[in-house]
């Protein structure tokens, strides 16, 4: 879809998924005042590493800050991960949306730990959503994104917002604690992608038509692609026999066809009128 010039793409089930709880979830904590769902959600270095509380590496990703927290990472949401699901799948989508905003948050728990950036509370969907931007950037660099007020192309704007995020974490003035995640999740995005890109690591995807999550799927997909194969075939096959028909034509002229080259002929003009 596009309006005002520029792509809205149409939202896959998985991304209004996670829309969805978002925004339950934002309600429940603003709105309703929830402040359970914050304590028990939120990441913090001694609950989630030294408590063991391991489930704060995802539960963080669903709480926001404020309007304009969730406002920003849900476009980002919505237009990145749109495109990566329709490349992915819903499944291997989740998944990898999860992994991107956890990997963030340990970059968060490593420098924590070793004082270079300052402990605090994390909570937000940036560290996730900048992975799929990283992935785009690698996978689909020829997207175009507005970065500040600027189109740009999304291989440009990831690697002026990595600098960006990492020159903030390493920098001599105070770091905040969003910067390593969001660097985290850039760079895992970026570097999953790539290693998609070379073979180097695979998991079952709904573009390459390799193994989907159930025996089913998987059947399905085969089925399609030798259906596909066989047209493909029989398209070359009917291509090569008008190639021959033709040069009969101009070697010998049109009385020189039989009954059946002339049937062909006609039947391939019928064909291709109808696909104008």
């Amino acid at each position: 879809m596009t309006f005002g010039g520029f792509m809205w793409p149409r939202i896959t089930p998985m991304v209004k998924k996670i829309l969805i709880a978002n925004a339950i979830v934002f309600v429940g904590t603003y709105i309703f005042r929830i402040s359970a769902l914050y304590q028990w959600g939120a990441f913090t270095l001694h609950l989630a590493v030294a408590k063991a509380q391991l489930w704060r590496f995802v539960t963080y990703q669903y709480l926001h800050a404020g309007a304009w927290h969730i406002i920003l990472n849900m476009l980002g949401l919505y237009f990145m991960g749109s495109l990566m699901e329709q490349r992915w799948g819903a499944r291997k989508f989740l998944l990898l949306y999860t992994l991107f905003g956890a990997v963030g948050a340990m970059l968060y728990a490593l420098l924590s730990a070793v004082g270079i950036v300052q402990g605090g509370v994390m909570i937000g969907a940036s560290g996730a959503v900048l992975g799929l931007v990283g992935a785009c950037a690698v996978a689909v660099p020829q997207v175009m994104v507005i970065l500040f007020i600027f189109p740009v192309p999304i291989r440009t704007a990831a690697i002026i917002l990595g600098v960006i995020y990492l020159l903030k974490t390493l920098g001599a003035e105070e770091s905040r604690t969003a910067d390593a995640c969001h660097f985290g999740g850039l760079a895992a995005g970026a570097l999953w992608a790539w290693m998609e890109a070379k073979g180097i690591i695979r998991l079952p995807s709904r573009v390459s038509g390799e193994i989907g999550p159930t025996g089913r799927k998987w059947v399905q997909v085969k089925i399609r692609k030798g259906a596909w194969e066989r047209k493909l075939k029989r398209q070359q096959a009917q291509q090569a026999q008008i190639d021959r028909i033709l040069h009969k034509i101009h070697e010998k002229g049109l009385n020189s066809l039989s009954r059946q080259e002339k049937k062909l002929l006609q039947e391939a003009s019928k064909e291709k009128s109808n696909s104008k």
